[in-house]
Order: C-alpha cells, then structure tokens, then sequence
C-alpha cells in the first residue's frame, strides 16, 4: 500500500495554491493593465464555478511579485443587501487589515469596526471620507510609485432590484472614483496618476444581462470573459496527480477527459478527484496509470458530486434556453444539424410553448455550453448533457414551462380585470408573480409599469421598464426615459442625478433634458475645478462634455502655468532674462495673468511694485493699468511682447445727470449706452437709448419714438424693463439696468434646448409681463391702453443674473386708444421681426393687429427653448416671396415629437398658441398664465428664479464680473 495526497480541489477557490494551473492569458491581461497609464478599470465575466474567485485570489499572490502592486481581494457573494456605507465601511476594514496598517487619529474613531454593521442608508459621510481623506491616507503609507489594486468578486450580487442604494449611490460613486481619480489629487497630479489606483471586478452574469444602472458604472469599459480551460491548461490541471506522483496518465485521456467536462475547470477537478479517489479505494501497492474505464466508472459519482456546479449551469438560463438544452441533450453527443434539430422540436411541441428560438442557440454559445460544428450544434460538456438526460428531460422541462405558463396566464388575466376596473392595489401583486413566473412576460411588465407610475412610486416602475426593455426595447424606451428624468427631479446628489442621465443618454443619446443636466453638472465641477486651480480635474470634466472651448482654456492656464512657474524659477536663480522672456509670452497672451506684470518688471528693473487689490473682486490687481506709473520707465524693452492697451476711455459726456460709461449695443434707430448718475446720495447705473442723429430730423420717427417712451414708462411690472426717465431734448430714455444676457445670447452659448421645468418657468414670466401690458388702462381715466410689443423675440428677453426675466423694447408697440395721438407706422412697413411675426402680420397689415399677435411670438420663442431649433431658419435661405408664403402656411411640428419627455398639456399649450387662425389662439394672456400655472402646479414643478440664476451664474461667470461696476 502507498500513502498519497489528491491534489484536486474543490469546493473552494485554488488561487494562490499549487492547485491553480493555466489561464496565463487573463493574468497576462491584468498584468498588462495596471501598467497602462491610462486605464484603471477591467471587468471580468464568466458562469459561476468557472474560475473567477481563484483568478483574482492569484492575482493578490502574484501581482506584488511583479512589481510595487498592493492588491486587495474583496468578496461581495454575502454583500448584496448592504447599503453603500456598509459596503465602503467593509471594504476600508479589508484595506486595513491587509495592509496591516492603523487609520491616523482623526480616522480611529470613524473607523470604528462596531460600526460597521450599523451605517445609516443615506449617511454619505462615510463615501466622502473615504474618497477626500481615507484612499489619500492609504496611498501616502504605501512606498512611492506603489498602486493599490482593488479586486471586487462577485460585484453583480449588488446590481439587484432589492438593492436599490447600490444602484442609486454606490455605482455612481464608484464610476467617480474610476472617472476622475478624486482620490488623487495633489500639487503633483498628472493624468497619469490614475495609475496609483486600480479596479478590477467580476460578475456571474453577461454584459448584455447587467442592470442598465451596472452597465453605466463599467460605460466604455471592456468585458473579458472566463470560460473554459485551453487544452494546455487543462492537461495542467488532470496532471496535478502525475506531477505529486500519485497517478500516471498515458496522454490519450486527455481527449476522454476533455469530451466529459469540455475543459470546465471545476467539473474537471470533480471527476479527476472522483476519478482518483475511486482508485485509492482498492489500495494499490504502486503508484497506478489511469484507464479509459476507470475514468466511465467515475463519471456517475462525479455527477452527483459536481450536482450544484451543473445546476448553476441550469439555474442561469431563461425558459427558452433551457428548452432548447434539454431538446439538444436528447439528440445525442453528436453534432445535429440545425435542420434536424428544428424538426426534434417541433415533434417535441416544445417550439409552441416557447415561440421563436432562433436565436438561443447562440445565447448558448455565449456561454460556450454548445457548440456550433458545419450546420449543427452539439452540447460541448458531455458531463453536463448527461445530467441533463438524468435530471432535467424535455418531456419533464416541457411539463414544467407548460404550467408555468398557464398559471402564468391565469394570473396575468385576473390582474388585468383588476386593472381595468382601477383596483390597483389588487393587480399589482399578482402581476410580480407573473414575471417572476415568466421573466419574458412583457405585457405585465407594461401594466406593472403603468401601475407603479400611477401610484408614484418611481422606483418600482424603473424596475419593470428595465425587465420590459431587456425584452421588448421599442415598446418601454419611451416610458423609461419618461420615467428617469422624473426620478432625476426627486435626487439632490450630483451623483445620483449623473448616474440617470447617464442611463437615459444610453437610452435616447438626444434627449433634451438629459443632455442639458448633464452638460450642466459636469460643466458646474469643471467650472468649480477650474475656479480651485484643480486644472486636470476641469480637463477631465470639460471633456467629458465635449466643452472644446474650455478645455482650450485649461491647456492655455496649464500652459501660462507652466511658463509663470518656470519664470519664477528664472527669478529666483537672478536669471532675469530667462525671466523676461518667458513673462513676455505669458503677458503677450494673457496681460492680466496672476501677477505676470510685477514679476515683469522685477525682472527689468530689479525692484517690487506695490500690487493693488481691486475692491469689488478683492483680487490682487495686476493689470497694466494699476502699475502704469512705474511700467511706463521699462515698457519699451519688452513692448514688442505684449498687445496694445487702451489706457484712456473716450469722452462720452452725458445727458441730464446721468454720465455716459460705454456704448454697448447699437440698433436701426437707437443707440444703447451703460450709463450712471453720480448726482445725489445714490449711485445709480442704467441704460440710456438715444435716437441715432440722422433720424432726430424725421418728425415721424421722433412722434413714434415719444410714442414708445409714454407707453412704456406707464408699464410698471417685475418682468418688464422699467423705463425710468425720458429726456425729450436730447430724444433719450432712461431705462432699468439688467445685469444679465437676452435670451437670443443665451441659447448662442448653452447651445441645448432648456429642461420643461425651466422652459415653462421661463415662459410664465415672460407672459406675466404680457398680461401686464396687454390688461393695462389708462391711470386716470381708467380705459384700455391696448398695449401691444409686437415684436417678441428671444434678443427682448433679459434674463438677468439674479433669475429675473423681463421683457424690453416696446419700439413698435402699438396703442388704439382714443386718448393717444394718431400717430401711425410708417405706410407699407411690416413691424416686427420676420422670424418671430404672426401670420396675420403679412396677411392682413399692421392695422388689425393685437394682442394674439404676440402670443402667437410668445409661442415661437416658447418653442425654440424648448426644441433648441430656430423655427424659421428657412428666412436667410430662400426668396422673400418664398418667406412670407412659408410664414403663413404655418407648417410647424408639434413639439412632442420632437422631444419625449413633454408632457401633453404643455404640447397643447404651446401649440396653441401658434394657431395659424387667431381665432383659435388663446384669445388673451390672462388665459394663457392661468393655463401655465395650472400645469406647474398639477407637475409640481419648482424651478423658480434661484434655480434660474444658477444657472445664469454657471453660464456667464465671466460676464458677471465685466458687468460689475
């Protein structure tokens, strides 16, 4: 008798032991990872019991022998219903623990490992920490250079319905952390740097299987697969016993070997390990050489040994694939062809169950359970085919599915009773046991969806619009998107909000609102970045977006930086002409750049300047301007460098008391000029609008310019521009100051169409003003003033920085009151801008023109912030006849089709209001607001003027400060 050891493992994971053999394909893979620069993300797929487990624990063995690699192995098989901040919590203990390292004094406390099981849901103290002060403190004690590497096994245990934190918080913070490296950010950091930090994942189940919410975590990541063992690797693995010179193999069974477990690494481990112990039994006297029969009279007992391995191979396939595995174990371990096969089926009834099965076949495939031979297919695992003929028989699946199937229909047909009749509550449980029953039951998941949604409970329809869209995309696509971006309006998380945008652009990449949040967050953490000097933080955010602009401005800050720095150096080695050159080319660029000026002229003369500090930035002051008098003695030897500056204003003078600043804008009949009033106690800036010289002598003009001055000045309303005083003498008004942009500057720069919420809060003020001036009487004598703008557009919108929306130039409004003069337009002069005018304005004249005219604009401008397109982009590309005809034609597309997430009461609003017929227009503004505001409310929308200023401060932060006085 000899004594020997069975080499073959199972039960557990064999990385890091002598029993893990091959795969030095995917190890060769990770390997070649972590030392790209570049990337810091891979993820593994493959079955259960395939291999993964003992991948990675191998990788915490073998990557630090490969160089300064700190791997760390985290299991998430018992996580699932953690919360993120367990998760987190447990993974630093792991860190910890491996890394046998103690937290600093500030972290003891907040690491307290009796905490661990204990987090509140929603305390994202512990996620910040771990980013800003954890993975910083850990990094710091690892030796220079040192990458930490994290393995999490079995991450998809935490992409499940009952988890929804983890889909809501934790995938979005862990695509942060992979995306922007927040834990890296130091005086030094490079792009580089995402080397320091690596992640490597693996899941049970294919991509194409993942959560949506999972799959925007690994978004522009490859997926590897682990299958099954090479021949090579599996030789390895059978002569574990030949190499502990327990067993002696002649090399033909190895193909015996590979046709039972196809090269299956657990099921191979099974039966050698049956396989050997089943000899050991009898007691040999000397080491023994395995037979054919010996390895056929192991396969039953193997079978039942390796029972939940098989079964898992069974457990993770949907209803049609498992009819189709058990019609093709049935067939034989020949190749069948596809012929044959469909004919099997079809005498089997299985395909009426089932329906069409064309494409499982290469479902099975993907998990190379079949194999495809010339026109046929084949089970690849012979292991498996057999225990599928003992366990699992078409006849006993068909069985199985059929009444599967029926109480599937049973209760599928009461829910539907119940829903039709309204009893929601009654529907809603029996419809989840019908697509727990049968996953590919559609119309449920379409009924359950609406349910949930009429109920509000967003969640839970997002659930069944994912399950409906796996199976049927065309049919949830739209109420999915409808779906998430309500749900994005219910999240305070930049995060949780980016990580739903994310899924809807994945859905429909053109989705307004979703590419406008989007665009806005990470602008908003680009902007706050560059703000910061965090300048390859802003890269990364600008690029994400595709904010070209920006990111130019980066590579130039980086770029001026980088010279600053190098001339500061220069100084400091008195090497004073490096210096000047280097200032000169960030001056030439940028002449106000930090303090490039003082520098400059240290460099020239040997001395300091005394900066100055602006007193409403409070910035130090650097500008040419502010050191004039001691630049102007060594300008002319570095002159050539720099651009030409205008020192003094030209002499503007003033009107009245108010003193002339700059003129800002000029028009076909007026000029604009920033203007203030230094006279009294108060200070005051406004805007003055004052009549070109060549039309002071047109007697028609003037009466109509008084005209605009005298209506206007009675209007007094928060969303309409106030006018102030009128100086008949100098033809000159004096109207409110609006520190902002026009609506037309506006969509120039932000170039995508405004959210619903934003679009209807917008819209509702514009119309406040409209009321105000359509409904406004005479003050004394109490009788219609008829007012009307006539020529709404997006350039007589202001939106200022404070959220305030106020409509301006009532240059052609009109009055029919019998109180004012009987001045008229001019004969045969169409008033108003074309690309926003009513069609009755060219059809009938100016002289029937009224209030509907301007709602009809109001519509138009209404319209393009919701589409972001000009409607009558066809003006500058055809005849004017061909204009005017398109005009009052009126062909215009409702909006909902243009984009998904309108609701319809908004459609109906809006497209009432371009009516062709005045007469079917809303008949006034009172109508319209009243309208307007009864949708708000039923949407419960809360976009207000904080919510507007943010975003003009976001978009014009530049122009905030150019605007300051």
């Amino acid at each position: 008798m000899i004594f020997n050891t069975n080499p073959y493992i199972v039960g557990k994971p064999v990385g890091g032991t002598r029993a893990f053999v091959g795969r030095a394909n995917i190890l060769q893979k990770v390997l070649r990872f972590i030392r790209e620069p570049y990337e810091n993300t891979m993820v593994f797929y493959g079955k259960k019991h395939i291999g993964k487990t003992s991948v990675l624990q191998e990788l915490t063995v073998r990557l630090p022998r490969k160089g300064p690699y700190v791997p760390i192995y985290f299991d998430l098989q018992d996580k699932a219903s953690f919360s993120p901040e367990q998760v987190i919590r447990y993974l630093t203990h792991q860190i910890l623990h491996i890394l046998d390292i103690s937290p600093s004094d500030h972290l003891k406390a907040f690491f307290d490992s009796q905490k661990a099981v204990s987090d509140t849901p929603g305390d994202g103290d512990i996620l910040i920490k771990f980013q800003k002060i954890f993975l910083p403190y850990v990094l710091s004690r690892l030796p220079e250079g040192a990458s930490l590497i994290l393995l999490f096994d079995e991450f998809d245990m935490l992409d499940n319905f009952g988890n929804e934190p983890s889909v809501s918080v934790l995938f979005p913070y862990l695509r942060n952390l992979m995306t922007m490296s927040p834990a890296l950010e130091t005086k030094k950091q490079t792009l580089s740097d995402t080397r320091r930090l690596k992640f490597v994942f693996t899941v049970a189940r294919r991509p194409k299987d993942l959560s949506r919410a999972c799959l925007s975590l690994f978004r522009g990541i490859k997926f590897h697969h682990i299958s099954l063992l090479s021949q090579k690797d599996l030789s390895e693995l059978v002569y574990l016993s030949k190499q502990n010179a327990s067993l002696k193999w002649p090399d033909e069974l190895l193909i015996q070997i590979r046709h039972l477990t196809g090269g299956h690494a657990c099921l191979t481990q099974w039966l050698c390990r049956t396989i050997w112990e089943k000899i050991y039994d009898k007691n040999p006297e000397e080491v023994p050489v395995v037979q054919a029969k010996d390895i056929e009279m192991a396969v039953p007992e193997a079978l039942e040994n390796a029972k939940d391995t098989l079964e898992h191979l069974w457990e993770g396939l949907g209803l049609a694939e498992r009819v189709v595995a058990s019609a093709l174990a049935e067939t034989g371990s020949q190749t069948i062809s596809r012929e044959e096969f469909e004919k099997h089926l079809r005498g089997s009834g299985a395909h009426i169950l089932i329906g069409d099965l064309q494409n499982v076949p290469k479902s099975l495939k993907e998990w190379d359970l079949i194999e495809p031979e010339g026109n046929g297919y084949r089970i690849r695992i012979e292991m498996w085919r057999q225990w599928l003929i003992q366990y699992k028989p078409l006849a006993r699946v068909r069985e199985e599915i059929q009444k599967i199937l029926e109480t599937s229909e049973q209760l599928f047909k009461a829910a539907r009773k119940f829903y039709k009749s309204g009893e929601l509550e009654e529907a809603s449980p029996l419809l989840q046991q019908v697509v727990h029953l049968d996953p590919s039951q559609r119309k449920a998941y379409q009924m359950l969806a609406e349910i949930f949604l009429a109920q509000g409970n967003t969640d839970e329809a997002l659930k069944s619009l994912e399950s409906l869209y796996k199976h049927n995309p065309w049919t949830a696509r739209p109420r999915l998107v409808q779906a998430l971006i309500s749900q994005t309006r219910h999240k305070k998380q930049e995060t949780e909000k980016l990580a739903l945008y994310e899924k809807i652009l994945e859905l429909d990449p053109r989705q307004p609102e979703a590419v406008s949040e989007y665009k806005k967050i990470y602008e908003k953490q680009g902007d706050m970045a560059y703000e910061n000097n965090e300048l390859y933080k802003a890269m990364e955010a600008y690029k994400k977006i595709g904010a070209k602009e920006k990111a130019e401005k980066v590579k130039k800050r980086l770029r001026l930086e980088n010279l600053y720095q190098q001339a500061l150096d220069a100084l400091k080695k008195n090497k004073k002409e490096t210096a000047q050159k280097l200032l000169a080319k960030v001056l030439s660029e940028e002449p106000s750049f930090r303090e490039a000026t003082r520098y400059m002229h240290m460099a020239v003369t040997g001395m300091d300047i005394i900066s100055f500090k602006n007193p409403i930035t409070g910035f130090r002051e650097s500008s040419l301007e502010k050191i004039w008098p001691d630049f102007k003695s060594v300008s002319h030897k570095f002159q050539k460098w720099l651009p030409s500056s205008k020192l003094t204003s030209e002499k503007l003078g003033g009107i009245g008391t108010y003193k002339l600043i700059r003129k800002i804008a000029s028009g076909g009949m007026a000029d604009l000029f920033l203007a203030v009033n230094e006279k009294g106690e108060f200070r005051r800036t406004v805007i003055i609008k004052k009549v070109l010289p060549h039309l002071v002598e047109n007697e028609q003009f003037i009466a109509m310019f008084k005209q605009e001055a005298r209506l206007a000045a009675s209007l007094y309303h928060p969303n309409i521009v106030q006018i102030i005083d009128f100086y008949e003498d100098q033809n000159a008004i004096i109207m409110e100051y609006i520190r902002g942009k026009n609506l037309s500057e506006i969509t120039d720069v932000v170039k995508t169409p405004f959210s619903v919420d934003q679009a209807v809060f917008v819209a509702s003020q514009i119309c406040k003003g409209l009321q105000h001036a359509h409904f406004k009487k005479h003050d004394e004598q109490r009788t219609w003033l008829n007012i009307v703008h006539r020529d709404i557009k997006p350039s007589n919108i202001l939106i200022s920085f404070n959220g305030e929306v106020k409509i301006t130039d009532f240059g052609i409004s009109k009055a029919n009151s019998e109180t004012m003069s009987g001045v008229m337009t001019m004969p045969g002069e169409v008033k108003g801008t074309l690309a926003y005018i009513a069609p009755e304005q060219l059809s009938e004249g100016v002289k029937h023109l009224d209030s509907r005219g301007d709602i009809y604009s109001f519509g138009l401008v209404f319209y393009e912030i919701l589409s972001g397109k000009k409607l009558r982009h066809f003006i500058d590309e055809v005849t004017p006849i061909k204009v005017y005809k398109l005009i009052i034609q009126n062909d215009i597309v409702p909006i909902i089709k243009l984009r998904s997430d309108i609701p319809r009461e908004l459609n109906r609003i809006v497209m009432k209001c371009l009516e062709s017929d005045k007469e079917s227009r809303y008949q006034n503004t009172q109508k319209l607001n009243q309208d307007l505001d009864r949708l708000r409310k039923s949407l419960n929308m809360t976009y207000d003027a904080s919510n507007l200023a943010d975003f003009m401060k976001k978009y014009f932060r530049d122009a905030q400060k150019d605007q300051g006085f």
